[in-house]
């Protein structure tokens, strides 16, 4: 958090109820905010994936917390060409289990 919040100042202590030193939580929404931007960095990354590719249709996983805002952020001809949509973490998948989830429809959905 130190890394992303540099500038500390103007932030003032507020009495808690055992210390009289603990900062006030202005930065309550920071990890919130950083998890949208991320978002919105990927859907960026994938649109470019998906524009820049020849193919008329393409498959994508992504955690099922950010499936629909990775859908979300995308343009409507981006969505259309996706055709299945894995809500799975399969970042440490080995390829064989990749193909299982992609070509098993009982674990892909088709965006809408």
């Amino acid at each position: 958090m130190s890394d992303t919040v540099t500038d500390l100042a103007g932030r003032r202590a507020t009495p808690t109820q055992k210390s009289w030193s603990a900062t006030l939580g202005d930065d309550h929404n920071l990890e919130l905010e950083s998890r949208r931007r991320l978002v919105r960095q990927l859907a960026s990354h994938i649109e470019r994936l998906i524009q820049g590719s020849d193919y008329q249709s393409c498959w994508l996983a992504a955690p099922k917390e950010i499936t629909h805002q990775i859908l979300d952020e995308l343009s409507q001809p981006a969505r259309n060409r996706i055709k299945r949509m894995i809500p799975c973490d399969l970042t440490k998948a080995t390829p064989k289990e990749l193909l299982d989830q992609f070509l098993n429809p009982n674990f892909w959905t088709v965006p809408t």
